[in-house]
């Protein structure tokens, strides 16, 4: 898991760069490296969304609205709590709790690149 969090890391590079191509790619590594769990699953499908997101230019987006700097430091925190809690929900499927772990990544690259 390492590995998908070092190209996780570029990914939100790219993201913040507006190289949609290079961070397409990234996504395929990530998920080639992802076994085919239902928790990998969820986990490559919130990270494809969040690329999608971005290649269509979804203003009401998150990740939209996190890379245009809409969104503060504050609220990305709390965007955070979140989905750690969402994530480790006992009643949530494994697709979901991979779902939401890789917003936890996700939206920790930017809690940090914040300065918080």
């Amino acid at each position: 898991m390492e590995k998908v969090k070092l190209r996780l890391k570029l990914l939100v590079s790219y993201l913040e760069n507006e190289d949609i191509k290079k961070a397409r790619e990234s996504y395929l590594q990530i998920a080639e490296h992802l076994g085919d769990t239902e928790f990998n699953k969820g986990y490559s499908k919130a990270i494809n969304g969040i690329v999608t997101s971005m290649e269509k230019k979804d203003r009401d987006s998150i990740i939209f609205r996190i890379v245009s700097k809409e969104i503060d430091k504050r609220d990305l925190k709390k965007l955070l709590l979140e989905s750690t809690k969402r994530a480790s929900d006992a009643f949530r499927t494994e697709e979901e709790k991979g779902f939401e772990t890789a917003w936890v990544d996700v939206l920790s690259i930017y809690v940090e690149r914040a300065g918080t």
